[in-house]
């Protein structure tokens, strides 16, 4: 019986006997490929502030492994709030370098790092109404803090996410 090159699963010639363990064997070396292949992503940490409505966001992005990730993405969830309509957001690093103004509302944050402190930062923000590019002038080692905060108004009830893609 001959076997593929990279798996070795079988290649069954006609004159072959199709035994059940040799199957069973190939759908278990199917299955551990596919897990190194699709479980890339995981939870890094979560952030459901408490309370009421706040001035604004600030995270500390020095516990992210950024080395270990191909990308990172931050999903930011806000509850259903009509007076966001019209509003913007103002989104900094490390205190100072702004990354933009965007529209008001549930957005991502797509950062890729290529598994190094030592690039620059590059990314995406992206929103239903926005898509623009993340560029400032550091790297991820000298990424320490980002900062999110509404122009005119108080931030209502969120949730963050952020996860570690490989």
């Amino acid at each position: 019986m001959k076997k593929t090159e990279q798996y070795e699963l079988n290649q069954w010639d006609p004159t072959d006997r199709i035994l059940r363990e040799d199957f069973n064997a190939d759908n278990l070396k199917i299955a551990a490929a596919l897990a190194g292949k699709l479980d890339r992503t995981e939870l890094l940490f979560s952030l459901d502030p408490p309370g009421d409505d706040l001035d604004s966001s600030t995270f500390n992005l020095t516990i992210i492994p950024w080395a270990n990730w191909e990308f990172v993405l931050l999903h930011a969830f806000f509850k259903e709030n009509e007076s966001l309509k019209g509003h913007r957001a103002r989104v900094t690093l490390n205190y100072n370098i702004p990354l933009g103004v965007f529209p008001w509302g549930d957005f991502f944050l797509l950062f890729w790092t290529r598994h190094s402190l030592k690039e620059r930062v590059r990314g995406l923000f992206l929103s239903p109404q926005s898509i623009s590019p993340l560029l400032p002038e550091l790297t991820y080692g000298e990424l320490h803090h980002l900062d999110l905060d509404k122009e005119d108004a108080r931030i209502p009830t969120q949730r963050y996410r952020f996860y570690g893609i490989r």
